[in-house]
């Protein structure tokens, strides 16, 4: 046996025996620092210790939530060449688990398993949970498997399930959290409301609410009692999947069962409720708060102020941030965003434009959402400049305009009639790298996805004339969607068809092999350079006949582009001769 202190000697087995039992009893009563000075003794005054009076000591350091000091000792055992075993491992894993120490306790169970110790359940359970924490579904699952294969021995337990499914619930993987549900029964493990709370969960996150009120449903025949979590759970699947009637109607058999709803579950229905655009009910449910002898918090009026802004109701809105202050609580940038949507719902620009001053005053930094709501608000009204200044504003804030963000100007141009600004606004978007049309990969193709009609209408305008100025008449493709991927008829192939046809008088093809591409040749853009000025002319009238005004520009828009692209693609020429 292995002695401590440098002395060799062998260890009487009461001694051991009997510094083991107080080491554990400390444990047992949470006094890890007793145990590791009681250990210190021993070693310092040449008593022998070997891996089990170690083993106590590591336990009584997981028992105290000191997973540090277990790790310490661990490697002290290591050091000093004793084999530390199974338990001194498992407490070891377990104690970092419960700090949510999640990588060490995974790392400290892989190489117990590399050592050649055999995993037992506890250490298995305490690896299982770290996944949960670590987001780790797969691998959850994958313990659990490899703990059912290992005999009897080893058979997971409720503990080990319950872990296994609450990782699937923090991944959302519903699926993968139902079937494990749902071997409890023929596994011989018996089903407690931990593992169905994570269950209705899981379904919750992966937004399928018709599982969480199945699930909810068949609790009696499981012999289950559901709790508190399990109707907020099932009310936050519905208000997920926008049913704010099945919500309500959760809530009615939480009360039914004489669970009183929480602060939580008011302000899950009435986050279901604005989700239907009834902010009536969702300030019933506020004003109900009062008369439950519940509190409403931030979230409740967030949640409330939300509903208004899906109503276009800014004075409700107003009003319900000016009872957030009586109560002293502090709108945060949620607020205000659902705020100012609201008023870009009910067509209330200057209010919108106010309340992001007011936001600003009040030491707060405005995010992407509250300025694209306040943008919206101005394209709606037609405020084409404010939109732009709003835009500086951002990147003079530090934030960096997102391509939906440039969007929404370039609508407000479009809008108002300022389809030249607007070509160029897109111009200078795509120089900057704010705008992306172009495919990555593929040379020639601009890509469509997550364009407007009118945006994918302004960026082929763009390429023709840019092509045209530069002479490089190759083969151009766009990409409209609704392809060989896809189901349903495209919905930007009529914008780009109406653009090519209608203002440029070329020819395109659908590509059958991907009906979400449309192609035009460098043969059919040879027709437009001035060298064929008749047939420039006749392009040129075309165009004219075939001006619309559904991209908010006057009729004739399509002409000032013919001649610029006339103006451009000479200017290029005579620079070549």
């Amino acid at each position: 046996m292995a002695t401590v202190g440098g002395a060799a000697g062998v260890a009487a087995p009461h001694a051991v025996k009997a510094l083991t039992k107080a080491l554990a009893a400390f444990g047992r009563n949470r006094q890890w620092e007793l145990a590791v000075d009681r250990l210190s003794t021993a070693v310092l005054g040449g008593e022998a210790v070997d891996a089990i009076v170690f083993s106590a000591a590591i336990g009584a350091c997981a028992r105290g939530h000191a997973p540090r000091a277990a790790l310490a000792l661990l490697r002290d055992a290591q050091a000093r060449g004793l084999r530390p075993g199974v338990d001194a491992f498992s407490a070891a894993v377990t104690g970092h688990e419960r700090a949510r120490s999640w990588a060490q306790a995974l790392a400290l169970f892989w190489e117990m398993c590399r050592s050649g110790l055999q995993p037992d359940i506890v250490s298995i359970n305490a690896a299982t949970s770290a996944c949960e924490k670590g987001h780790l579904w797969k691998e959850a699952v994958s313990l659990l498997r490899g703990s059912a294969a290992g005999g009897a021995q080893l058979r997971p337990d409720v503990v080990t399930y319950s872990a296994a499914i609450s990782a699937c619930e923090k991944a959302a993987a519903w699926a993968a959290a139902v079937a494990l549900f749902g071997e409890l029964r023929g596994a011989s493990v018996q089903e407690n409301v931990i593992a169905f709370n994570a269950t209705i969960s899981a379904c919750s996150r992966g937004q399928h609410w018709e599982r969480c009120l199945a699930l909810l449903s068949d609790a009696p025949r499981r012999a289950l009692r559901p709790d508190a979590v399990s109707f907020n759970a099932a009310a936050s699947g519905c208000e997920r999947g926008a049913r704010w009637a099945s919500a309500l109607a959760v809530e009615e058999e939480m009360r039914q069962q004489n669970i009183s709803p929480s602060i939580v579950t008011l302000n899950t229905l009435i986050s279901a409720c604005s989700k239907g655009s009834y902010w009536e009910l969702s300030l019933g449910l506020l004003g109900e708060m009062h008369g439950r002898r519940l509190e409403p918090d931030a979230i409740s009026f967030n949640c409330a102020i939300g509903a208004a802004e899906a109503g276009g109701q800014p004075q409700v809105a107003f009003g319900l941030l000016g009872r957030m202050r009586a109560r002293w609580l502090r709108p945060d940038a949620v607020s205000w965003t659902s705020a100012i949507g609201a008023c870009s719902s009910g067509h209330a620009w200057d209010s919108a434009v106010q309340l992001l001053s007011d936001l600003q005053s009040a030491e707060l930094r405005p995010n992407e959402l509250t300025y694209n709501a306040t943008i919206t608000a101005c394209e709606r009204a037609g405020i084409w400049d404010l939109t732009l200044a709003l835009l500086e504003g951002m990147s003079q804030a530090g934030l960096v305009p997102s391509q939906d963000t440039h969007f929404i100007v370039l609508s407000a141009l479009l809008g108002t009639g300022q389809a030249p600004r607007a070509l160029e606004f897109y111009r200078a978007a795509v120089e900057r790298g704010s705008v992306q049309p172009w495919h990555s990969e593929e040379p020639g193709v601009l890509d469509f996805h997550k364009f407007p009609a009118e945006a994918a209408k302004v960026a082929v305008r763009a390429a023709l004339l840019d092509a045209l100025a530069a002479g490089e008449l190759g083969r151009m493709t766009f990409v409209v969607g609704r392809g060989k991927h896809s189901e349903g008829d495209p919905v930007l192939r009529g914008a780009v068809q109406e653009v090519l046809r209608g203002e440029f008088g070329l020819e395109c093809r659908v590509d059958y092999s991907n009906p979400g591409r449309i192609h035009t040749t460098g043969k059919r853009l040879l027709r437009l350079l001035p060298e064929r000025p008749r047939v420039l002319r006749r392009r040129g009238a075309c165009a004219h006949a075939h001006a619309h005004t559904d991209d908010g520009a006057a009729p004739g828009a399509a002409a000032p582009l013919a001649e610029e692209g006339r103006r451009r693609a000479v200017a290029t020429a005579g620079t070549k001769k």
